[in-house]
């Protein structure tokens, strides 16, 4: 049971499982495939229902979910979809699997990340509250009260502090993590393990897809959008989850149902006069 699974959208295939990717499959996979037993047979067929992409299984096997369309119309459909016509439009497109597209996105991002370190990450006042055995900012008296009470060598305190650990940062940091478990090229992986040690001074702990949304952008962080873009694209295709930004395994997939319905929706909206 070696090897990678090849599959195609809508398409069931003939494949044996191991008992841990067996029981992945049946439970939090199955909003994404479609499994059924072979009677008298060790085999299921396995589909993927309406998604494409690359998912790795709990063995560590890697499954190729292929989309029935050219990968060149997926490609045009989602540069579309999330408006990212530059540098997408301009590339002459010679994918023919989707891991190749989902290689050339992640390539993509390594260097917008990398483009902005070299300018130097975006950084900002964000408030902290903690039990300081100084006193930094103002003390919150209430608080301290409770706490310190015995421990009168302790200050809690509310201070704000000038720093690269804002939601800007930390949501690029989370996908240079989760993206680092899927890809596949030896030179792509070394990149992505570069950057998430050089943004080691940055909370890990992931944030919910949501706070991509709510992001706002001036003079100072503008060259984010495009980051950000591709991170939301990047992180939504990695949660099988209703929980928005939970990375709950490796994966990303895109269902081509939604797609094509953003594809739409876009492409209608463009073309169409205002109001």
């Amino acid at each position: 049971m070696n090897g990678t699974i090849e599959l195609q959208e809508y398409q069931p295939s003939r494949v044996q499982l191991s008992d841990a990717d067996l029981d992945w499959l049946q439970g939090t996979g199955r909003s994404r495939f479609e499994l059924t037993p072979i009677r008298r047979s060790r085999y299921w067929w396995l589909s993927p229902k309406s998604s494409v992409g690359v998912v790795i299984l709990p063995s560590g096997r890697r499954v190729h979910c292929q989309p029935k369309a050219p990968v060149r119309n997926v490609f045009f459909m989602l540069a579309t979809a999330v408006d990212m016509p530059s540098p997408f439009m301009d590339q002459p497109v010679h994918f023919e699997r989707i891991d190749e597209l989902f290689d050339f996105l992640v390539e993509h991002l390594v260097n917008l990340i990398d483009a902005r370190l070299h300018a130097g990450l975006y950084r900002s006042y964000i408030e902290r509250e903690e039990n300081l055995r100084a006193v930094r900012g103002r003390i919150l008296i209430g608080d301290d009260l409770r706490r310190n009470a015995v421990m009168r060598h302790r200050t809690f305190c509310q201070f704000s502090e000038f720093t690269w650990d804002v939601p800007e940062n930390r949501v690029i940091r989370q996908t240079v993590f989760a993206m680092s478990r899927l890809v596949q090229g030896n030179d792509l992986q070394r990149r992505l393990a570069t950057l998430d040690r050089t943004l080691g001074e940055i909370d890990p702990t992931p944030l919910p897809l949501s706070t991509v949304d709510t992001l706002q952008y001036h003079r100072l962080n503008d060259d984010y959008r495009p980051i950000h873009q591709l991170c939301r694209l990047l992180l939504e295709g990695s949660s099988v989850s209703e929980i928005a930004g939970e990375t709950e395994f490796r994966a990303f997939l895109l269902d081509m149902n939604v797609l094509y319905e953003k594809f739409l929706a876009a492409s209608l909206d463009e073309a169409m006069p205002n109001g």
